[in-house]
């Protein structure tokens, strides 16, 4: 009979730990959640923003040496973001939702 006490007493305390344990982990994939969205959507205010300057640079070509500048600056741009999203990427390998370590 007091192993059956001692047996419900740890099953509620398991229980207790576990439940406990879930919360949190909850609560920190809910804080990653926003900090991730807060940065797609930076990243995403970033882009609208450099594609409107090139669209003035376009808008305000008045010749053919204006718009090859427009188009190479923004050529520059997009292979700059391509590097550093490369980079930031090999920079995760290893570590948790960064992929296989190759």
């Amino acid at each position: 009979m007091k192993f059956l006490r001692n047996s419900a007493r740890g099953d509620i305390l398991l229980s207790i730990v576990i439940l406990g344990t879930s919360a949190t982990t909850s609560f920190s994939q809910d804080n990653n959640f926003e900090k991730r969205k807060a940065e797609h959507l930076a990243e995403i205010d970033q882009h609208l923003q450099k594609m409107q300057e090139h669209r003035s640079c376009i808008n305000g070509a008045t010749n053919i040496e204006a718009l090859k500048k427009c188009r190479d600056e923004m050529h520059d741009w997009r292979k700059n973001e391509r590097t550093e999203h490369r980079d930031s990427k090999l920079g995760k390998r290893g570590q948790p939702g960064g992929g296989p370590a190759k």
